[in-house]
């Protein structure tokens, strides 16, 4: 897990400055995203350019995660520093408020975001494969996936189920010609509807 840092002496003068990785595009794709929905109230910047002005954090801190630091000095950390990002924005600073208020939620970001660091990669692919590859002119492929995944799982309930009611059938033959009683036994009067002969 990332080390979380509070305070940096060597803040921004005037905005907000989020510190990401550079060489990771994963990153750059999701910071395209959020300095379209901030605007001009932060200032975005690779680690690789920024971490020989903040001397007090070590060049190992910004390769662990993303850093957003306040004009006050303050910092936050990975999943916290992209939720108090968004409350620059429109529409999605109440994420920050969450992550402040549930413990769970907090932990659930935290890991999350720790899964992405590791597996950069694979998230990105993930991203592309729902929104599309252009950050600017994001598709929403994720309902497409909802609809095939949903189509999917019903064709395999029913599938299922076919599967079932043959292995019910077969079993009551078995039993009938058995005479056979014991747990889970179906007769076949209980797959007709009729009651048993005894």
């Amino acid at each position: 897990m990332y080390r979380k840092i509070e305070r940096t002496a060597y803040a921004p003068k005037k905005k907000p400055l989020l510190i990401w990785d550079g060489n990771c595009s994963f990153c750059a794709y999701w910071v395209a995203r959020w300095e379209m929905m901030t605007g001009d109230n932060i200032d975005y910047e690779p680690y690789q350019t920024a971490h020989n002005r903040i001397e007090d954090i070590r060049l190992r801190r910004f390769q662990e995660a993303a850093r957003l630091i306040e004009p006050d000095g303050t910092v936050y950390n990975g999943a916290e520093a992209v939720y108090r990002s968004l409350t620059y924005g429109k529409g999605w600073g109440w994420l920050y408020t969450f992550y402040e208020m549930s413990g769970s939620f907090r932990a659930l970001s935290d890991q999350g975001y720790q899964w992405i660091a590791n597996n950069r990669s694979q998230g990105y692919r993930i991203t592309k494969l729902l929104f599309g590859s252009n950050p600017y002119n994001r598709q929403h492929n994720w309902l497409l996936i909802l609809i095939a995944a949903a189509v999917a799982t019903t064709l395999l309930v029913v599938a299922s189920r076919g599967d079932g009611q043959a292995s019910l059938a077969k079993d009551a033959d078995l039993d009938l010609e058995t005479g056979v009683e014991g747990p889970g036994v179906v007769f076949a009067g209980d797959l007709t509807g009729d009651a048993p002969n005894f």
